[in-house]
């Protein structure tokens, strides 16, 4: 049976081989902190030092019961270890006096920088007079609502708050404002609003508020998003025959009159390629009582594809009257976009316009020969319910089409060569980049780094477009990142040339860092053929 002297030095080792591993936490955390120098920390390396140094810190008070312990059990020897005491003692008050000046620098750096650029920014755009005529601009030049929707009432509520918010944080007394505003706001409205308006103004006993005009706009709105709720989750409604409501029956085949198919039968043509020709026409049909439509061009009782002034014009004049009425590119009606069209595409080339603005030099002496005899066709039934209109394509042997010269640059030799491009013409432009989240944040964040460079280079300011090495800069800086977010273990360890540890994810990837900084694939195609790209990608 053990002694108790037996058991003091069992304890006393065990103790001691604690102790042992403390000094090695100690020394490691030494090292840890000489890697990171005097320079400025980045985010990643900041957090990483400041969650280091709380573990660091309790350490520290769990060394302190050993030693005591230590003291206790080795008295014979106390005076070699409470000069132990002071040794690990003064490392580890110097290891957190090091890792809390390294903090408090780049915090310290942190925040003049911050300084700095708000000071930049308040000079450059704190600019009282200006912010108060843009947001009174903003609300004189709201623009009128031609057709009842409840997007349109709430936008025009949403909008002139925001606006009349933004007056007030800037002293303007805009609670005096309010008839002012109702009367102005009011000419905005679309005739059945306003008439309803007006009917309910009339059963106010003092002059209306603003908060009431809004909350008529609100209740307007939520009743119009009811009744269309109600149209088109009843399908019965929609399935009703055009007899029993010819204005609203007929809903659908009007909306879908420049891309209904139909075969040109006429026996009278003299046109043989006429006769011969692929036809399509498009036809919108009022029946009964015929409902009235304003054209926006000439203001006659017709819709936009039947405006034979509309219809007589070239490419470029019927995309500028598109452009002049906010009419949708795909069914020519105003209130909304393309984006939110739900007709078909053109017939001929079957991309998102209408047929109308269908741009081809091939086509054009077939489509305005054949069109000529469906109009005057239609102008002689002047009482007839249904109106024609008919276009026609022919079939060219050849197809000459627009090209331009540009110059293409190559990012591993950086030499730049003459191509030829395809140019479309045959639809709008439309830029799907711009509804792209990762190229909207990539130009954003190289006019973010613009901006940092101008500040710092004041006589070489960069303006202008965005050039082709200022995005390739953005794109790698966002996947640099990105990469030291999602691993930041792993970028740290191949910042600093360690290897990766066997539990890593990526460790079968045979990762590296690239001169920018940037995880890449390694592998054992290093040796072959293909582009550095392709070789090694992100």
């Amino acid at each position: 049976m053990a002694t108790e002297s037996e058991k003091a030095n069992i304890k006393l080792r065990e103790l001691n081989v604690k102790r042992s591993s403390i000094k090695g936490q100690i020394t490691k955390f030494k090292n840890y902190l000489g890697t990171l120098g005097e320079e400025e920390l980045n985010s990643i390396e900041l957090a990483e030092l400041s969650l280091r140094l709380n573990r660091f810190e309790g350490l520290s008070t769990k060394y302190d019961d050993l030693q005591s312990e230590i003291e206790v059990l080795n008295s014979k020897h106390l005076d070699d270890e409470i000069d132990e005491r002071e040794g690990i003692e003064q490392d580890i008050i110097s290891c957190i006096a090091s890792a809390k000046r390294l903090i408090d620098n780049t915090n310290m750096q942190i925040e003049t920088r911050r300084n700095t650029a708000w000071a930049l920014l308040c000079e450059r755009y704190d600019n009282k007079r200006l912010l108060i005529n843009y947001h009174i601009s903003e609300l004189f030049n709201v623009q009128p609502i031609t057709r009842e929707s409840e997007r349109s009432l709430r936008y025009l509520v949403d909008h002139v708050t925001k606006n009349l918010r933004a007056l007030a944080s800037l002293g303007q007394p805009t609670d005096k404002w309010d008839i002012l505003l109702i009367y102005m706001l009011s000419s905005k409205l679309d005739t059945h609003s306003l008439r309803k308006w007006e009917e309910q103004r009339n059963s106010f006993d003092d002059v209306p508020t603003l908060d009431q005009f809004n909350k008529f706009l609100t209740d307007r709105s939520d009743v119009l998003e009811s009744l269309n709720r109600n149209k088109y989750d009843n399908p019965t409604r929609i399935q009703q025959p055009s007899t029993a409501r010819p204005n609203q029956g007929s809903h659908a085949q009007q909306s879908n009159a420049h891309n209904r198919p139909q075969v040109n039968n006429n026996p009278y043509s003299n046109n043989k390629h006429e006769r011969t020709s692929y036809v399509k026409a498009f036809a919108s049909a009022n029946q009964n009582a015929q409902r009235k439509f304003e054209c926006v061009i000439c203001n006659d009782a017709h819709k936009v594809y039947q405006c034979p002034i509309f219809r007589n014009n070239n490419y470029n004049e019927k995309m500028a009257e598109v452009g002049k009425h906010n009419l949708c590119v795909n069914c020519l009606r105003q209130g909304h976009d393309i984006a939110e069209c739900r007709l078909g595409p053109c017939m001929v080339c079957n991309k998102r316009h209408n047929t109308l603005l269908h741009h081809d030099t091939a086509s054009q002496p077939a489509s305005s020969a054949t069109s000529h005899p469906a109009t005057s066709a239609a102008s002689h039934s002047a009482t007839s319910a249904e109106s024609v209109v008919t276009f026609s394509k022919q079939c060219p042997n050849e197809v000459i089409l627009s090209t331009a010269i540009i110059e293409v640059s190559n990012p591993l030799t950086s030499k730049t060569e003459k191509v030829r491009a395809l140019l479309d013409c045959g639809k709008p432009v439309i830029i799907f980049e711009n509804y792209s989240r990762l190229s909207k944040l990539q130009r954003s964040f190289a006019y973010i780094k613009r901006f940092i460079f101008n500040l710092r280079n004041p006589l070489d300011k960069r303006s202008g477009s965005l050039t082709t090495n200022e995005l390739k800069d953005s794109f790698r800086h966002l996947c640099s990142v990105a990469q030291s977010q999602c691993f930041p273990i792993e970028y740290k360890m191949l910042k600093h040339n360690l290897p990766l540890n066997s539990k890593s994810k990526i460790l079968s990837l045979s990762p590296f860092l690239d001169e920018n900084n940037i995880i890449r694939v390694g592998g054992r195609i290093d040796a072959s053929n293909y582009p550095y790209e392709k070789k090694h990608p992100i």
